[in-house]
């Protein structure tokens, strides 16, 4: 039972780390995207 709880805990903290490190690069290159250049002034 508490292999279980662990392998569980342990994922759960694995995907969060994935969240956290990997989506937030591909979501601020979509922001940068939407930005019209470096001078547009939204930054």
């Amino acid at each position: 039972m508490q292999t279980v709880l662990v392998i569980i805990v342990f994922i759960v903290a694995a995907g969060f780390l994935v969240k956290k490190f990997i989506r937030n690069p591909s979501s601020s290159k979509n922001k940068k995207g939407k930005c019209g250049g470096k001078d547009c002034g939204c930054h």
